[in-house]
């Protein structure tokens, strides 16, 4: 089948139309999704634009599907709703290059390499390399020969491969492509904050190997395992954290023989990148492993750690490496408590999305410490500890409250629905694990967290995502002095 092609399992019409007020939240919270983004691009990114257009976004999470333009674009085949959905993504990056604001130096640093590599500099060798694997390095030289090393240049490509994650997010099912609720899901993506920003006006690469994870998911949920091996893979030699979703994937066959084939198939991308980094320079393996063997952090349990004990180090183990240690064993042994469980995968992927709601609740309150250990020396704690223990009320009377509503007995959907979550579980407690936890990152997950269709573990995660205000040196309002 091909992957254009209309699913005629359709969801079944709604019998009742949404409430007036329903209605008019969609329309409100549109509107002023719209004027703010128009605000960012026209004066610039500044927090309080930022925050009224993540607020509004977060209404349109709830209510997107309320929208008359919504049913009319539900009306279109599969094909029509593609473009639709890619142009609407793409405009909404490609808006923000009316601004020149970088809150980040990433995209300097890609600028920067690209000259190099033009130049036959080798990275990890003559230069560094940066942490991430090679393949990331060769992304940024195809988009350097082909359009030239510039800030705009990276910021189209990463807004055009991001723009296409938000129409592959139709094919998040096997059964319902192109579905009334993944056309939502896709049109989120399309108008999410955290995209607009850190890929429209920052030029952030994440989306390469992110769309690479989601071809993947894609494989595996429509039982093409091999292909699924392979993209994984690929998305592994763009950046690491494709890697964390092995296991599970390894699960889903039965035979060793074939678990073996999908570990080569895994490996491929990675080991070719090397070998073309090694016959650049013989030296560069050596390089880039060298480079990745931890570093410092910030917005993290990393950080507040080794503040809490005034030194990066514990004994001989560095802290970000036990950190992340600790992580990955947890997500292995959510794995083997599915495995262990294979009656039981739906309670089992249920317990395990408690366990990472509690882990978000405390990351956001131990932040709030953090951002104090972040300020300078000799600032008064008493006012973060005040704030902490006021979010700790307050999120103690919420869960008691709401635990009915926000943990729910059962899943919206079957086998798709498991792996989206529990996709969305693994890379989200593998960024709790990272030194440092920037915000972009939830672009990782992103896409298949939209796509779970349980209503009440997507809202609930969604609300608890680290939406912190990136950037250093931005200002509050025009005509306020930066915030440091």
């Amino acid at each position: 089948m091909s992957l254009v092609e209309d699913d005629s399992s359709e969801e079944p019409p709604q019998e009742d139309g949404p409430a007036p007020r329903d209605v008019w939240a969609a329309r409100i919270a549109l509107s002023i999704y719209a004027f703010f983004l128009i605000l960012l691009a026209g004066i610039g990114f500044y927090i309080l634009f930022y925050i009224v257009l993540l607020i509004s976004f977060l209404a349109l999470v709830m209510h997107i599907d309320k929208l008359e333009t919504f049913k009319i674009v539900n009306t279109l085949n599969l094909k029509k709703k593609m473009v639709l959905i890619f142009i609407i993504a793409l405009l909404t990056r490609l808006v923000m290059l009316v601004q020149d604001q970088i809150i980040t130096d990433d995209i300097l640093n890609y600028v920067l390499r690209g000259d190099w590599m033009l130049d036959g500099r080798i990275p990890y060798v003559d230069f560094d390399g940066g942490s991430k694997p090679p393949l990331h390095n060769l992304v940024l030289l195809m988009v350097s020969g082909a359009f030239g090393a510039g800030e705009v240049q990276f910021r189209v490509v990463f807004s055009i491969i991001d723009a296409m994650i938000a129409v592959l997010i139709l094919f998040l099912s096997e059964k319902n492509r192109g579905s009334r609720f993944l056309l939502s899901a896709a049109l989120l993506y399309a108008l999410c904050p955290i995209n607009v920003i850190t890929i429209g006006l920052s030029g952030h690469y994440d989306p390469v190997p992110v769309l690479a994870v989601v071809i993947s998911t894609i494989f595996i949920i429509s039982r093409r395992h091999r292909l699924s091996s392979l993209f994984l893979g690929l998305g592994l030699a763009l950046k690491v954290f494709g890697a964390v979703l092995l296991p599970y994937y390894l699960w889903k066959t039965k035979l060793l023989k074939e678990r073996v084939l999908y570990v080569i198939l895994f490996a491929i991308p990675m080991g070719l990148s090397l070998l073309g980094l090694y016959i650049l320079s013989p030296d560069g393996p050596g390089s880039y492993f060298s480079e990745t063997s931890g570093w410092g952090g910030w917005w993290s349990f990393t950080h507040l750690f080794s503040t809490a004990i005034g030194s990066d180090w514990l004994g001989g183990l560095k802290v970000s490496w036990m950190i992340m240690g600790f992580f990955l064993l947890l997500i292995l042994v959510m794995y083997v408590s599915i495995w262990r469980k294979k009656d039981e995968e739906e309670r089992m992927t249920l317990l395990w999305y408690e366990v990472v709601v509690f882990i978000s609740a405390a990351y956001l309150g131990l932040m709030i410490l953090d951002g104090w250990a972040q300020a300078p020396p000799g600032t008064d704690l008493a006012p973060s500890l005040a704030v902490f223990i006021g979010y700790a009320i307050v999120l103690s009377l919420v869960l008691i409250r709401y635990r009915e509503t926000i943990f729910p007995k059962k899943l919206s959907g079957g086998r798709t629905e498991r792996i989206l979550i529990i996709t969305s579980l693994a890379i989200i407690l593998f960024c709790f694990g990272l030194p440092n936890y920037a915000p972009w990152y939830i672009i990782w997950f992103l896409p298949f967290l939209l796509a779970v269709r349980t209503n009440s573990i997507r809202f609930t995660l969604l609300f608890l995502l680290v939406w912190h205000i990136m950037g250093k040196g931005v200002s509050i309002f025009p005509g306020l002095p930066p915030i440091r």
